[in-house]
């Protein structure tokens, strides 16, 4: 299996002005996103001033990066400067002495050195070429599919498309055959606010994840009961072939998953029309009124039952912990497999 690094120089944005997003919070800007660490300013930053925030290729010209970087901070203070802050709170006032901080730049060079004796861009003929070749390739999501961008529940959303369809544009004419993979837990979590009709507060103590706190800047560690309804949204954003059930060591005779919401025609929330953001809102502000029905999945049988009846697709892979030697292919007792959180692997025909 090969690694694939792409050309991102044009487009991607390396900086993410964390400093400002927090101090959006501060002022009582209504919170938005999805990781609380700057990607929605970052973004933002590149359709307001494409001219004012750091490409990846940029950091591979180290004599040209100070400049850039003051000019991308002369912004990020005009913009903190437009916000009532209360500069007396401990929180707030560390985030605006970061935009104060003459050596931050310079500590940020240095910092960077080590990547410029190491490259990690290339152009778009390595991808062909390692198309080409025997290997797997595998394509992550970069987040859950009920954060894309104009499919999730806006504005509680990332900045990017999550579903399947760039990997698969990718791969068109390569003669290779995709089979998508959805990857779904025994339980659902969220960081942060949006909505989330299958929370429940008894998870928290029953499903600890020491990786996954409260103190970040996105927001507390929410759980909730697996939802067969947004799982079938879900797979109709982002078609699959075959899914793979995690946390199924988390299972215990008690355990739940939604199936209905009340007054919902046939349990199915309606597919808006292409970057329908109006749509997406609507959707968000029922979600975060609609009541819920669960039914009994106390079993691991139970639960995978229940996700191939939703879903319509075979589990073809299970996980019973944190590990690669604890996933299993489904129906087999021994037999180790690795299975990323994929949306789409490829493989040679």
């Amino acid at each position: 299996m090969k690694s694939v690094c792409l050309d991102i120089g044009s487009v991607a944005s390396s900086v993410k002005p964390a400093a400002i997003a927090r101090a959006r919070a501060h002022a009582g800007v209504p919170v938005h996103g999805t990781v609380g660490v700057g990607v929605g300013e970052t973004v933002r930053s590149s359709l307001e001033a494409p001219e004012a925030v750091l490409r990846a290729a940029e950091l591979w010209r180290p004599a040209a990066l100070p400049r850039k970087l003051r000019a991308i901070r002369a912004r990020a203070r005009a913009i903190a400067a437009g916000l009532t802050l209360d500069a007396t709170d401990p929180l707030c006032a560390a985030e605006l002495a970061l935009l104060e901080d003459d050596a931050l730049i310079e500590r940020f060079v240095e910092a960077l050195a080590p990547l410029i004796h190491r490259p990690a861009l290339v152009d778009g003929g390595y991808f062909e070429a390692v198309a080409r070749g025997p290997d797997p390739i595998v394509f992550e999501g970069a987040q859950g599919v009920l954060l894309d961008e104009w499919r999730g529940f806006h504005p509680h959303t990332t900045w990017s498309t999550c579903t399947a369809a760039r990997p698969l544009e990718m791969l068109e004419g390569t003669g290779r055959e995709a089979v998508r993979l959805g990857v779904v837990r025994s339980y659902l979590t969220r960081h942060g606010q949006g909505p989330f009709p299958s929370e429940w507060g008894d998870l928290e103590t029953r499903t600890p994840e020491p990786h996954n706190g409260d103190a970040g800047w996105q927001g507390g560690f929410r759980r909730g009961w697996l939802d067969g309804v947004l799982l079938r949204y879900a797979l109709e954003c982002a078609p699959m072939d075959a899914l793979v059930v995690t946390h199924l060591d988390r299972i215990d005779a008690s355990w739940r998953a939604v199936d209905r919401y009340e007054g919902l025609l046939r349990n199915r929330l309606p597919l808006g029309g292409p970057e329908d953001l109006d749509h997406q809102s609507a959707l968000t502000s029922h979600l975060n009124e609609v009541g819920v029905g669960t039914v009994s999945v106390g079993s691991e049988a139970a639960l995978l039952r229940f996700v191939e009846d939703v879903s319509g697709l075979p589990v073809s892979l299970r996980s019973h912990g944190p590990r690669a030697n604890v996933c299993r292919r489904r129906g087999t007792r021994s037999g180790v497999l690795v299975a990323p959180r994929a949306v789409a692997a490829a493989s040679a025909g």
